[in-house]
């Protein structure tokens, strides 16, 4: 194993001029995608979480900071403040980024794609069922406990549809960024 490919997701780095440029270009991505979105009443489907899960793998848990501003610029153009959606926000961000610090998660450009699939699945999962909970209870203050379990099946369909789309996009992009843009 070369062990200058292997890197870590979560390791500490030193925040650059240019880390600050890729995280902000993410969390603008974010905000966008946020504002592009198929929303139908209990159920939204974006992906506006995986610009935030790229920076919480790559740079740690500084992308649970990158939620909380995402959420609070939509908020502004939406016209709404922070409220409890922006804890799922947070951990679309940060989650991750502990996820890959617990198992001990290592980017390896030629290594086994198969496992490193499997793993950024596994992380998108738990990370989806946080955020789905954050969600349900945000959902349960605003409209009480019995609309917010009778669209619960809606929402976790809507979860299991976009799984493999996140796995895939995410590893793709972290693809890139480990063999073309990563100079550590």
């Amino acid at each position: 194993m070369n062990e200058e490919k292997s890197k870590s997701l979560n390791s500490k780095r030193k925040i650059t001029t240019r880390a600050l440029a890729l995280i902000a270009i993410l969390s603008a991505l974010s905000v966008t995608l946020k504002f592009f979105s198929i929303e139908t009443g209990f159920s939204k489907v974006t992906l506006y979480d995986v610009p935030l899960m790229v920076v919480g793998l790559i740079f740690g848990p500084i992308g649970g900071i990158a939620g909380f501003i995402v959420d609070w610029i939509h908020g502004l153009a939406k016209g709404y403040t922070l409220g409890p959606f922006t804890l799922s926000s947070i951990a679309w961000g940060l989650v991750p980024a502990l996820l890959a610090k617990l198992f001990k998660f290592k980017y390896q450009a030629d290594g086994n794609r198969k496992k490193t699939i499997s793993i950024i699945f596994v992380i998108v999962l738990i990370t989806s069922f946080v955020a789905l909970s954050l969600n349900t209870y945000a959902l349960s203050l605003l409209h009480g406990w019995g609309p917010t379990i009778a669209k619960l099946p809606i929402r976790v369909i809507t979860l299991i549809i976009k799984l493999p789309i996140q796995t895939i996009v995410l590893y793709k992009v972290l693809d890139v960024y480990y063999k073309h843009f990563d100079k550590a």
